[in-house]
Parts: C-alpha cells; sequence; structure tokens
C-alpha cells in the first residue's frame, strides 16, 4: 500500500530504499508516457492551464485516453517522444502530445488524466 502511493505521486524517482520503523523497502517505478490527441486537451495543456484541464474533463465524458507507454528509463522516454514528433514542422498545429511523467509540469496533468 505504501509504495503505491509513492509510485502515484512521485513518478520522476527512479528506484531507491526507503526505510521506515526500520524496515526497508526496496522500489523501482516506471516512467510512463500519455499521448496525447485531443485538441481541446493539448491546447490546455501547452497554455499549462491546469483547472480549464480538469474542467474540461469534467464535462466531457466522452474523451478517451489510451493506456499509458510504460519504460524503465528516461532515455527510453525521450526516445520515443523523439519519434512521437518526427517529421512535424514546427509551425503547424501539434496533433500528438506527450505527458511524461519524468517532467515535473506533466505530473499534475497525468493525474487528472488518471482521475478522469
Amino acid at each position: 500500500m505504501l509504495c503505491s502511493i509513492f509510485a502515484h505521486h512521485l513518478y520522476y524517482i527512479y528506484c531507491g530504499i526507503l526505510q521506515i520503523h526500520g524496515i526497508y523497502i526496496i522500489y523501482a517505478l516506471k516512467h510512463i508516457v500519455f499521448v496525447i490527441t485531443d485538441q481541446t486537451a493539448i491546447e490546455l495543456i501547452t497554455d499549462n492551464d491546469l483547472e480549464g484541464f480538469k474542467a474540461y474533463l469534467a464535462e466531457e465524458d466522452t474523451l478517451y485516453f489510451s493506456e499509458p507507454e510504460t519504460f524503465s528509463t528516461e532515455e527510453e522516454v525521450l526516445a520515443f517522444c523523439v519519434g512521437n514528433g518526427f517529421g512535424i514542422d514546427e509551425r503547424a498545429q501539434i496533433e500528438r502530445l506527450s505527458l511524461r511523467s519524468c517532467e515535473p509540469n506533466d505530473v499534475p496533468f497525468i493525474e487528472a488524466i488518471e482521475n478522469y
């Protein structure tokens, strides 16, 4: 139970040893990536509008988020995300946005999606 609490709130910690009351708990966390394709959601995320994003989730009951991709290292995450943006003109509208658990700014949006 305690590990799941830590895993839920501290996505960007790789692994470690936690000592509580003399008990050692070894934990290893995975990095996750959600790929967002909904245009309104992308705009709210790129504007860093967490409250607007939560309100959008609350009013939309037909949004679908695919299962997140999971990775063992941040390097794997970055390689995956580079592949998402390959060949896209920077002036074009964003069609796919990656939310990475290893990015502290993305974590609140990931938590909102998981609670959706």
